[in-house]
């Protein structure tokens, strides 16, 4: 299986729709577009498709790390002391630490700051504690699963391994079908061929798999769905 590029998975959306382009009653190709880059962030999210290291900075006094947009959620936090040394695990808070107090970070919440307009949306944030008393750069480590970058090019591939890119297009034909009612028969499949989809990525991500992980075949159900539609 080779890799889909940006305007291949519109094309495959398309035929499992049955609405090939926007003069038969289909999107157009704007909304195809921005229908991929959501698809790819729900495998990232829903099969946990990405995973890298961060480090972030801190600010002297600060009780809160705001966290780069790459970042969906951490799994694990260290802080990393300047010059050398052990890392220092940092353990996950269910609410924040007040008042906190300068020193060593230990632990970490979740939370969400309106900065810099007390008005404006929030930013995802973490709170630490203790603080640190000065300005650190990358001090905090976190393991964490990523957002994968937005397609903006016909000619972009994903991210995502192309065993699964299929499964891209699955997603893009499940959110293009929903305006049209007469083409709701497709949904339930649609929605049981992405939750494999999701299953078999994280059984092929697993760090105990020994093997690579069989996809299943699924040029008989994309025949299946294209037949369904005419």
């Amino acid at each position: 299986m080779a890799n889909f590029t940006r305007d291949e998975l519109i094309a495959e959306a398309r035929r499992i729709v049955g609405k090939t382009d926007a003069t038969k009653g289909g999107a157009d190709d704007t909304v195809y577009a921005k229908l991929v880059n959501v698809a790819i962030g729900d495998l990232c999210r829903d099969a946990k498709a990405l995973k890298s290291v961060f480090f972030l900075d801190t600010k002297g006094g600060d009780k809160y790390v705001p966290l780069i947009d790459e970042i969906l959620w951490i799994e694990q936090a260290q802080f990393m002391p300047l010059g050398g040394g052990m890392p220092v695990p940092m353990s996950l808070l269910d609410g924040p630490v007040l008042p906190t107090v300068p020193g060593i970070p230990t632990s970490w919440w979740w939370t969400a700051l309106n900065v810099p307009d007390i008005n404006g949306p929030s930013v995802r944030t973490i709170g630490i504690h203790p603080f640190t008393a000065t300005d650190m750069d990358d001090v905090i480590r976190v393991d964490a699963f990523q957002r994968a970058k937005s397609l903006t090019a016909g000619t972009d591939v994903p991210e995502i391994h192309e065993l699964f890119h299929e499964t891209i297009a699955i997603r893009v034909a499940y959110y293009a079908i929903l305006p049209y009612r007469e083409k709701h028969s497709l949904l339930p499949e649609l929605r049981n061929e992405w939750r494999r989809g999701v299953e078999e990525f994280k059984e092929f991500c697993s760090p105990g798999r020994k093997m690579a992980t069989k996809v299943h075949d699924t040029t008989g159900r994309r025949g299946l769905l294209r037949n369904m539609v005419r």
